[in-house]
């Protein structure tokens, strides 16, 4: 009897657990339901919007982004002809190109208020594709409630440029400032151990000194000379093309002292930075008069005649999708090129999205060669990484170059540096933005000890080697011998060699004393790379696509096959759930919190503030 009892009670508690667990499987698929309920309802309600003859583009960009994955995005997932959340800078880019030719579009009309690219590569795609529009003759009209350099940098090629009275303006200039942590930490008993290669490889800095050494001065000086000097001719270009006047020179260094002490719209609208004052709903009733907007700024009646990007994006999505799907069908002859995306810190074997893993990217090359593409585009935007996975990339490209006489450009997005220029230096042709942050051919590394911390705290540690003291082993809580050093240095020199006897390889130098003059870790801009022969040609992604066509003898038409990470099934589900009508919900809790959406929804695509330059 009392074994019998136990048994029941076992069974009883087995059968808890299988309820319970019932009940939570039980919830979880009500969850999956509802929100993939919410899907069907959105694709059955939804209709693909029917343009009017004639209208105005309407592009309010917020968070733009080189490139974004459609496996992660809610549309992709539930797939139809349905408007797009958000669309990437190239997609914008496509999108201001397929507005210029089409006859039903009359002008381009741009709000910058909430405009926040992902470094200036993206800024520069958008302005190439406005000087094609613009070419076409149409009008442009910008707007935004303030201004930063790359909002102006867009907004200055526009025929009329509006301001909010109560905006502002920081288009001054560029500044790079650096935290010097030496000092704190040997306060705390902690020792920096640096070896490098590189007068000028600053990345770490930081913890060795208490300021910029001369080298790291005299390298971030010249960079952002570089680039303000290109940002204050392309401004200047841009507004004085627009009426007459005598200036030669928008920014000069009286008019910024006086944005400074005068940080008014009006001084603005005074020397010719901007056209007109006034709100948004005032832009849009003075520049489209033949709409009538309620007081919020919406369209009285329907909406003909100004059609918001994201719906008019729809019609080109559309034939995108049917294009790739042809693309990859059995029999198909059209010429093709690969364009694969790789973006983030370079690191080894498989990464997830936003971090170039070797295995991954090489996982997509492989993928392209499969596909028999007749040319290979990589769009590399990382500012470096692991020197073993760029050197894992770099043989790959050069196998398919050599073995499968598939032509390689590289298109360098906001930086491509260090690891990033090492897997450069396989392709064919390198392609950069002025302002694209490349070079840094150096090799650092750099480990952290607390000798002096445990001293201090009475901690010990004895350490016993075999066979003898020619062990590669550090220690936290001791300062590496003199072998360790040595053998890190000589480790560090030979990576460091090899990345010069790359550079000759590619012909970027002539021998190996003209490459270490060039490298030292030393980082340029684009327009300085070129100067020197580290890349081909200035321009922005489509140039780099022309180009592989060009090497690949492609004479004719050819269609482009986007190659993106694959997303886990986690993945996806977020990008559902965080699409879903619980947002104001969670966005209320979170705000509660001091904290943003932003850092749930954001696409893990891009790793750079809004302006690239903190040198490393």
């Amino acid at each position: 009897m009392k074994n019998f009892k136990y048994v029941r009670i076992i069974h009883h508690f087995i059968l808890t657990i299988r309820q319970a667990l019932s009940n939570v499987i039980f919830v979880i698929t009500l969850v999956l339901l509802a929100i993939l309920s919410q899907y069907i309802i959105a694709i059955l309600r939804y209709e693909q919007p029917s343009l009017p003859q004639q209208f105005v583009v309407y592009l309010d960009p917020h968070h733009v982004y080189e490139s974004i994955n459609p496996n992660t995005t809610p549309p992709a997932i539930f797939s139809k002809n349905q408007r797009p959340h958000t669309l990437s800078g190239h997609q914008i880019r496509t999108m201001i190109h397929q507005a210029s030719a089409d006859t039903r579009v009359t002008a381009l009309w741009i709000d910058f208020s909430n405009f926040l690219p992902s470094g200036w590569a993206v800024v520069e795609e958008i302005y190439d594709a406005l000087l094609v529009f613009k070419a076409s003759g149409k009008p442009i009209y910008a707007f935004s409630e303030s201004y930063n350099k790359p909002r102006y940098m867009l907004a200055s090629i526009a025929d009329e440029i509006w301001i909010d009275p109560m905006g502002s303006l920081e288009i001054n200039g560029f500044s790079s400032s650096e935290i010097f942590i030496n000092d704190a930490l040997k306060n705390l008993g902690i020792e920096a151990n640096v070896i490098k290669a590189g007068l000028y490889k600053s990345a770490t800095e930081s913890f060795e000194r208490n300021s910029r050494s001369n080298y790291n001065t005299e390298m971030t000086q010249s960079f952002l000379s570089s680039i303000w000097n290109y940002y204050s001719q392309i401004v200047t270009t841009g507004r004085l093309s627009q009426g007459d006047t005598n200036q030669e020179e928008l920014l000069t260094s009286t008019i910024r002292m006086s944005l400074l002490k005068e940080p008014t719209v009006r001084y603005a609208k005074s020397v010719n930075i901007i056209d007109h004052i006034g709100s948004l709903h005032n832009a849009l009733e003075i520049t489209l008069p033949h709409l009538r907007f309620d007081a919020f700024g919406q369209v009285i009646g329907n909406n003909d005649g100004l059609v918001n990007y994201l719906d008019y994006s729809v019609e080109f999505n559309k034939n995108h999708k049917q294009r790739t799907l042809r693309n990859l069908l059995p029999g198909n002859t059209k010429p093709k090129i690969a364009l694969i995306y790789a973006s983030g810190n370079i690191v080894d074997g498989h990464a997830p999205w936003g971090t170039i893993g070797s295995a991954s990217l090489i996982d997509k090359i492989q993928q392209a060669v499969n596909d028999q593409v007749d040319a290979i585009v990589l769009r590399l935007d990382t500012p470096g990484g692991s020197s073993f996975a760029s050197e894992q990339i770099y043989r790959t490209l050069m196998q398919v170059r050599e073995k499968n006489g598939i032509p390689i450009v590289i298109s360098m997005g906001a930086s491509a540096a260090s690891g990033g220029y090492w897997i450069s230096l396989a392709a064919d042709e390198i392609v950069a933005h002025p302002t694209t942050l490349t070079g840094s051919i150096g090799v650092f590394t750099y480990f952290f000890t607390a000798e002096n911390f445990a001293n201090r705290w009475g901690i010990n540690e004895d350490i016993i080697q075999v066979p003898d003291q020619y062990v590669h082993s550090t220690s936290l809580f001791k300062q590496p011998n003199e072998l360790i050093v040595e053998s890190l240095t000589a480790s560090i020199n030979a990576i460091y060699d090899e990345f010069l006897q790359r550079v000759v390889t590619a012909k970027r130098a002539a021998n190996m004393t003209e490459a270490n003059a060039i490298a030292q870790g030393r980082v340029y801009s684009g327009i300085q790379a070129l100067d020197i022969g580290l890349i081909d040609y200035i321009g922005t992604l489509q140039l780099a696509i022309d180009r592989a066509a060009d090497l690949a003898s492609i004479e004719s038409h050819f269609d482009i096959i986007e190659y993106f990470d694959n997303a886990t099934f986690l993945d996806k589900f977020k990008a559902s759930l965080f699409e879903s009508s619980y947002i104001p919900l969670l966005e209320e809790k979170l705000q509660q919190l001091g904290l943003s959406l932003n850092i749930i929804l954001r696409p893990r695509v891009e790793a750079y503030a809004l302006e690239t330059l903190r040198i490393r």
